[in-house]
């Protein structure tokens, strides 16, 4: 079976890989970071005209 997995995935995970090894914090795409930046994206209106980003928490 081939591996469906793209470039970016791989690449991604060598780097998490040598981050955790190093330790050194890094933030996944759904972890917050900040709470000022999230309330200020919740507000902003998108590109496209909509009312602001959804947050996951």
């Amino acid at each position: 079976m081939a591996n469906n997995k793209s470039i970016e995935e791989q690449v991604e995970d060598i780097a998490k890989n040598w981050l955790k090894d190093l330790n050194i914090k890094y933030y996944t795409k759904t972890d917050s970071i900040n709470t000022e930046i999230e309330e200020a994206l919740k507000k902003a209106p998108s590109k496209a005209g909509g009312k602001g980003t959804i947050i996951r928490i």
